[in-house]
Parts: C-alpha cells; sequence; structure tokens
C-alpha cells in the first residue's frame, strides 16, 4: 500500500521538477504514467522525452504576419518584425509535430543549425513559430523559444525572432545571429519529412 509519507514526496518531486499541467496531461494521455505503476512494462527513457518535446501544430501559412502575430496575442512585440523584413508565405494549412530541441549548451546559431542538421531535423520558420506561440502560449514562460529558420539583415546585423517572457508578460522579439544562445533556450524544429509548405 502506498503511503500518505511517498504521495507527499511524489507531489514534492513534481513541484521540484516544476511540472506543468500540460506535461502531466502529456503523460498520462500516452500511458507513460501507467507504464511506469507497470512492473512488467519496459519503460523507455528516450521515448518518455520524445513524448514531453513534440507538440502537434496546424500552421495556416495563409494568414499575413500581422493576423499571424494577433492570434498569438503577445503582450509586446518587437516594432521590426514586419513583413518587410520577414515575408511570409504559402496558401494552404499544414498539420505537423513540432519538437522543442535543447542542446543543453551555449552555442552559435550555426553550430546549432549543424546540430539539427545531424538529428535529422530542419529549423522552423516565422510562420511555425507563431503558430506555436498561438496554440501554446504557456510554452515561453518556461524557456525562450528560437525559429533560426527565418531572418532578416538589419542595421548592419542578421536577426531572428524568439518567443520569450519579460516578468509574466510574453514577448515576440528578435535575437542577434552572431551573439549565440544560451543553454536555457529551445530550438522549435520539424522532422526533414515534413518541411514542405
Amino acid at each position: 500500500t502506498i503511503t500518505s509519507g511517498q504521495m507527499s514526496q511524489f507531489l514534492t518531486l513534481l513541484e521540484q521538477k516544476a511540472m506543468t499541467p500540460e506535461r502531466f496531461q502529456k503523460l498520462l494521455s500516452a500511458g507513460i504514467l501507467a507504464d511506469l505503476c507497470d512492473p512488467n512494462a519496459n519503460l523507455d527513457r528516450s521515448a518518455v522525452q520524445k513524448v514531453l518535446t513534440t507538440f502537434p501544430l496546424t500552421i495556416d501559412y495563409a494568414l499575413t504576419l500581422e493576423q499571424m502575430i494577433a492570434a498569438g496575442n503577445y503582450d509586446w512585440v518587437n516594432s521590426d518584425i514586419t513583413p518587410t523584413h520577414f515575408p511570409v508565405s504559402g496558401e494552404s494549412v499544414q498539420e505537423r509535430i513540432a519538437e522543442l530541441v535543447h542542446l543543453g549548451r551555449s552555442i552559435s546559431s550555426q553550430d546549432a543549425l549543424a546540430e539539427l542538421e545531424r538529428q535529422g531535423l530542419r529549423p522552423a520558420t516565422i510562420e511555425e513559430l507563431l503558430a506555436f506561440g498561438a496554440t501554446y502560449p504557456e510554452k515561453q514562460r518556461e524557456f525562450p523559444i528560437v525559429a533560426l529558420g527565418s531572418s532578416c539583415e538589419m542595421g548592419g546585423g542578421r536577426y531572428v525572432v524568439c518567443l520569450g517572457r519579460d516578468g509574466t508578460g510574453r514577448r515576440l522579439g528578435l535575437y542577434w545571429w552572431d551573439v549565440g544562445w544560451r543553454g536555457l533556450g529551445r530550438f522549435l524544429a520539424f522532422r526533414k519529412e515534413h518541411s514542405g509548405s
């Protein structure tokens, strides 16, 4: 019989690991928590990680950039994120599985692209990042989310779009391509077989 002390330890562990309702629901829906309770289950840690880092996503490429931004209901948007700097393209609605890739170390944009390539992934575009921000608005409160697949040259520098937070506010901002990325952020990416728009 599970004791009240053990249940208390379990709840404390969930708090320590910053378990969100969304992540907990993913574990429930995928049957992972059921497998944890089954002594005969063969639990694959990489499969658990994949469940937690993949996200079904609908991208409407026919929307204008302004419509895509409005759908995200951000608290602040960089004024340089415009159709001139970030033109969007496409006409159809696509269903895809997005992945949030955590490389866990400081890395340059170019090396991050090489690592995504090594993993059979391609970087997300601005259309896909904005669809992600609108569909999963709370994720950017956990960590910055970057789309290396769209960039613009401006004022002598190259910039990419990034979802982040400022206090409790959700931000849609720009970040310098050449500065590099600290280990906290996630790169939004897709398996290469889903690369067409």
